[in-house]
């Protein structure tokens, strides 16, 4: 995202954007031996203690030494949730049920208050704080114009409706990658993730694409498992701040 700083070597990747909330800041990739690693892993905390910032720590199957996951929680890290790869092989004709009231609205960034809408929706779906959605929106409308992802607003009552869902999914090397879909609280459980699911299928599945993946949390694996998508590697998620507010750690994950 704009303004967002970056490391990355052959053992550690760290970004974020500076902004104190946890979700704004991550830690990926850890590749140490078993002797280093609580070295390495107090320098990342004392990096973002000095700057009075919090972050997110994502461990995977692939992250060493295997006992990461524990060391990390010995450090003080809380362990808030987990999201899981999943996979569909096939995409022709999803049998995912759909809500005929849902209107979708593809967007290109030629209308600002459908882009801005979808922003919205999407913060409010995934918990951000006002100052996250802000540091966000040039890096969105930057994405929606993007040439290799289809974005989806959904409108709940034809054509005057309110924005209740937004999802996109990207198109690249062989792969219909589906990310970062939201569903306002107030309108879950009224087939509105499902319609979003079954509308990104259809897409890829018209653009000659046989293989769809979701990097899914507890509440969309739910759903997704029930039409098809297998799910393979568990990434753990833990949660470091200067001063442990647990209601923000409980809010990081979606699972409700």
């Amino acid at each position: 995202m704009p303004g967002t700083d970056r490391f990355d070597s052959l053992r550690i990747r760290t970004e974020g954007s500076g902004d104190p909330h946890p979700g704004s800041n991550e830690v990926r990739w850890a590749m140490w031996t078993a002797e280093e690693a609580d070295r390495r892993i107090g320098v990342v905390i004392d990096d973002h203690r000095r700057r009075n910032i919090g972050f997110l720590w994502f461990t995977g199957p692939y992250d060493s030494p295997p006992d990461l996951g524990e060391r990390l929680r010995n450090h003080g890290l809380i362990r808030a949730g987990d999201n899981v790869t999943m996979m569909r092989v096939g995409l022709e004709n999803p049998d995912s049920p759909f809500n005929p009231d849902l209107e979708f609205v593809l967007l290109d960034a030629s209308t600002d208050e459908d882009t801005e809408a979808a922003l919205q929706v999407s913060g409010r779906s995934f918990n951000w704080t006002s100052a996250q959605i802000n540091d966000r929106r040039l890096w969105w409308v930057e994405q929606v114009k993007g040439p290799t992802a289809a974005h989806h607003l959904l409108y709940l009552g034809k054509h005057s409706g309110r924005p209740v869902a937004f999802g996109h999914v990207v198109l690249k090397n062989g792969i219909a990658f589906m990310a970062g879909a939201g569903t306002l609280p107030d309108y879950r459980s009224q087939k509105v993730y499902s319609t979003l699911l079954r509308q990104r299928l259809v897409d890829a599945a018209a653009r000659g694409y046989r293989v769809a993946v979701i990097y899914a949390g507890p509440m969309s694996r739910r759903v997704a498992v029930k039409y098809g998508f297998r799910a393979y590697n568990q990434f753990d998620i833990y949660a470091w701040m200067p001063e442990v507010d647990m209601a923000v750690i409980r809010s990081l994950i979606v699972d409700e």
